[in-house]
């Protein structure tokens, strides 16, 4: 297996284990906007309340990139 391939796989497996360990984002009460992640978003902008505004993936407490 060559190094490159490695270290995407790695870097994959980081990422899951990282998304797997995020508590899920909830609203809090009166709260505006959004305050979660979409997986696999790879961005810094909160962008979700609930999975729903993901179009079903999670929302999660933390961004990941996939």
């Amino acid at each position: 297996m060559s190094k490159n391939v490695l270290r995407r796989i790695l870097l994959a497996l980081a990422v899951l284990a990282m998304a797997i360990s995020l508590p899920a984002a909830q609203p809090r009460p009166g709260a505006q906007g959004f305050h979660g992640f979409c997986r696999c978003g790879c961005s810094f902008v909160r962008d979700c309340n609930t999975s729903a505004d993901c179009g079903g993936s999670p929302c999660l407490g933390g961004p990941t990139c996939c």
